[in-house]
């Protein structure tokens, strides 16, 4: 290979960027040459219709499986979303997390289940035993990759928005879930949910933020679908190609202004009862119940102190008493006489 080939290469390889699960996708143009990685030795490969899998020979059952999901479901999102599915799309599934790192042309977050890079077509996995026992499941992490490209691709010039590619991922990959209303909820009690107009822009920094900015996307989405159908994903898609504005491929979706859904949007979520799920969360029961022991230690605390206090006026009302008996008792023997030191013939003691 020439020498300045192979710098061309090297230098947009360099400056490639993964899209993973989590990231917002960089410009993507399908028409342009994609150089070939190259497969670590040993490794096997798999060709589909759609897609083609390269792994190590003890994940073939695992590639197997993959593929024939890729195969199914590169057209279905493809013919959801009226977007070509575009040139065959290579997916590696990496044996280590060393190894998912390294085959990629780009720098992948620590905690990506898996990346995809639109503009060369291809997705890097981890097998599931990297991924721990509460991640996605691989089909759906796929699936989650497979509309970045799809996404990424259709989009020639500028980047897919933010909002739509998360939400529009998490919505078809099944994404949209428990977890999703959990941090809808969290967010409710916290900094506050986002509004049409913010999530429009970049997703905050903070990760808590970020999180509840990825939540709302994906309900947004599902909320669109539920409130004007399927066909409004491939309008938005369409208008946001052309360059639409926000808000224009809103109205032109749903006929309706950004203000006016925002506001359905908001008030179908307010009207919720996800703000008793987000106090019923761990966290916020400790805090109660920790809350809750103060307070009744404050209440026993003050009880005991007013019961002290009222026992010591008891006891120096008995004092005062006792002293004016023994008052009286001592004038009563001095008009009397000193009484006898022993009892006497007539009559006993006077005990």
């Amino acid at each position: 290979m020439p020498i300045l080939t192979r710098l061309f290469f090297f230098m947009m390889l360099l400056f490639s960027a993964p899209s993973g699960a989590q990231e917002l996708h960089q410009p993507q143009e399908s028409v342009e040459p994609r150089a070939e990685l190259v497969v670590p030795e040993g490794w096997v490969s798999q060709v589909g219709l759609y897609a083609r899998i390269h792994g190590p020979p003890d994940q073939f059952r695992a590639m197997e499986r993959l593929l024939k999901r890729a195969d199914a479901s590169t057209p279905r999102l493809a013919a959801l979303l009226k977007l070509t599915t575009g040139q065959r799309i290579e997916i590696f599934l990496a044996q280590s997390q060393q190894q998912f790192f390294s085959l990629q042309p780009g720098d992948a977050p620590a905690w990506a289940d898996a990346t995809a890079y639109p503009k060369q077509g291809w997705i890097f996995l981890r097998k599931n035993s990297l991924r721990g026992g509460m991640a996605a499941k691989d089909v759906q992490v796929l699936d989650h990759e497979l509309v970045h490209i799809l996404l990424g691709q259709a989009f020639t010039k500028g980047s897919p928005p933010q909002w739509l590619q998360e939400g529009t991922a998490q919505w078809f990959s099944g994404e949209y879930n428990a977890e999703t209303t959990e941090r809808i909820a969290q967010g409710m009690l916290g900094g506050g949910l986002f509004s049409l107009g913010e999530l429009s822009h970049p997703f905050p920094r903070d990760p808590v933020r970020a999180q509840l900015a990825y939540a709302q996307s994906a309900d947004f989405i599902a909320w669109l679908v539920g409130e004007h159908g399927e066909e409004v994903l491939p309008i938005l898609v369409r208008e946001s190609i052309k360059g639409a504005s926000f808000e224009a491929a809103l109205r032109k979706a749903t006929g309706r202004s950004m203000g006016s859904l925002d506001r359905a949007w908001s008030k179908r979520l307010k009207k919720s009862w996800l703000w008793v799920k987000a106090l019923a969360n761990d966290t916020v029961l400790l805090g109660l119940a920790s809350f809750g022991l103060f307070v009744a230690y404050a209440r026993v605390r003050r009880r005991n102190k007013k019961r002290l206090a009222e026992m010591a006026r008891q006891d120096e009302l008995e004092d005062k008493l006792a002293a004016l008996l023994a008052e009286q008792e001592a004038l009563r023997r001095e008009g009397q006489g000193s009484p006898p030191s022993g009892p006497s013939e007539s009559g006993p003691w006077i005990h």
